[in-house]
């Protein structure tokens, strides 16, 4: 039989081997910091490749001015979120004082398509309460108006949308 070697089977041996794996294994780096490094880099790109994406489109969007025909959707709300009207208003000239003064003077300068609100302070609303026709209560209340313009035409020719 032969004799066993003793740096093979001693706790000395032993140890030394599982140190001199250990020094291979040093050199295999953890590469998840990396890993994540990298996810983050991508989800930071494709959140600018969105941003710039909804910003430049709106480039080529139709902006109102006084005078343009407009089609109008809209809800009316009071102060505690009753909406006392909504609907659309067909064939609106912004400046023409079809409606309410600053209801129109807050038609102009907007993006057509977007929707956008704005409120009507007692002041700048209906002053009497013939003005208000009676209908709920209108008189001496703060409007807010979520407004979206549907149709925009402009010396007759229908600048949005677009077909």
């Amino acid at each position: 039989m032969p004799k066993s070697n003793p740096k093979r089977s001693s706790a000395y041996a032993r140890y030394y081997r599982r140190a001199k794996n250990a020094q291979f294994t040093e050199h295999v780096k953890d590469r998840t910091p990396l890993y994540y490094g990298l996810a983050f880099v991508g989800i930071i790109v494709v959140i600018i490749v969105v941003v710039y994406a909804f910003t430049s489109s709106t480039s080529n969007a139709v902006t109102t001015k006084k005078g343009d025909d407009v089609d109008l959707a809209y809800i009316g709300t009071f102060d505690n979120g009753t909406i006392f009207d909504h609907g659309t208003l067909p064939s609106e000239i912004i400046g023409n004082n079809q409606l309410l003064p600053y209801f129109d003077q807050n038609l102009v300068s907007r993006t057509a398509g977007q929707p956008f609100s704005f409120s009507v302070p007692p002041s700048q609303g209906y002053q009497s309460p013939q003005l208000a026709q009676n209908r709920y209560q209108l008189y001496g209340e703060t409007l807010h108006f979520q407004v979206t313009i549907t149709k925009v035409l402009r010396d007759g020719k229908v600048l949005y949308p677009t077909s």
